[in-house]
């Protein structure tokens, strides 16, 4: 029995002497992979900062149009790895949010601008029935003279609103030939109000 118990000893004694060997190793294997993490969670870290600061507000600008360059990834080992890809893809949902958003946003501002647009035209076209049943009223060449101005006014606006409604699809420009029932056609104002400045007072 004391045979086997000195056996046992011995083997016990090896075993921990191959584990004292062993264990400087160990501990260097173990510190090599802790760093490794370390540096990984780092590197992660700094990606997504780089991501939020600088990557979607380049994204963001580059949707309006503005000449800016879109940075890519900080670490281009992780373009490989799986959180590589996931930050690529959060980069390419977040530009077709955006681009969304703008076309949204432009539509809105057509519907508005079109929206304005009608509703000047339709003043235009009142205004010049006023012009005109008051040029049919008024043989006074002062007024006609200032109905003159309004009336030239009135088709500078319609410039305006032709040119506009190249974008707006705004195109019928003010009723410069609109006339009120029973009355002359404001066309007729030109010449009158001429003829009656030209007449001495």
């Amino acid at each position: 029995m004391l045979a086997a118990a000195l056996s046992c000893l011995a083997l016990m004694t090896l075993a921990v002497l191959a584990l004292l060997v062993r264990r400087p190793r160990i501990i260097g294997q173990l510190r090599a992979r802790n760093a490794t993490l370390e540096a990984d969670a780092r590197d992660r870290e700094a990606e997504l900062r780089h991501l939020v600061a600088a990557r979607l507000p380049a994204l963001d600008e580059l949707q309006y149009g503005r000449p800016v360059e879109v940075p890519g990834l900080l670490q281009p080992s992780l373009a490989d790895a799986a959180y590589g890809r996931d930050i690529e893809a959060i980069a390419g949902t977040f530009a077709d949010i955006s681009e969304r958003a703008r076309r949204r946003a432009d539509e809105s501002a057509k519907v508005t601008l079109m929206s304005m647009m009608r509703a000047v035209q339709s003043l235009a076209n009142e205004q010049q029935l006023a012009i005109s049943g008051m040029q049919s009223r008024h043989d006074d060449p002062d007024v006609l003279e200032g109905l003159l101005h309004i009336d030239h006014m009135n088709v500078a606006l319609g410039g305006q609103m032709r040119e506009f409604g190249v974008f707006g699809h705004v195109t019928e420009p003010p009723c410069r030939s609109a006339q009120a029932p029973g009355r002359r056609p404001a066309t007729a104002l030109c010449g009158k109000a001429a003829h009656s400045a030209a007449t001495p007072q």
